[in-house]
């Protein structure tokens, strides 16, 4: 997933925005666990899930188009009016 709730600031975050790992202190969007953001030469960067198997009961319905509406709706009060 390209993005991420930061726990520090409560915005959300593009990948690029954040440290490697653990560091990038954010959260998934629609599930709320911890994420760690990979920033590989290989593949491309993206958040991935630090799931426990053994505490995590389901798996995450992370939806691109509900990434982007909270995105749309964090950025709607910073927009200057015509």
């Amino acid at each position: 997933m390209p993005f991420a709730r930061s726990n520090s600031s409560n915005r959300i975050v593009g990948i690029e925005q954040v440290e490697r790992g653990d560091d990038c202190n954010c959260h998934c969007l629609s599930c709320g666990t911890p994420v760690t953001a990979r920033l590989g030469s290989i593949n491309q960067w993206h958040f991935a899930h630090r799931t426990d198997k053994n505490t995590t009961s389901s798996e995450c319905e992370f939806s691109p188009v509900t990434a982007l509406a909270l995105i749309i709706r964090q950025q709607l009060p910073t927009l200057v009016n015509f």
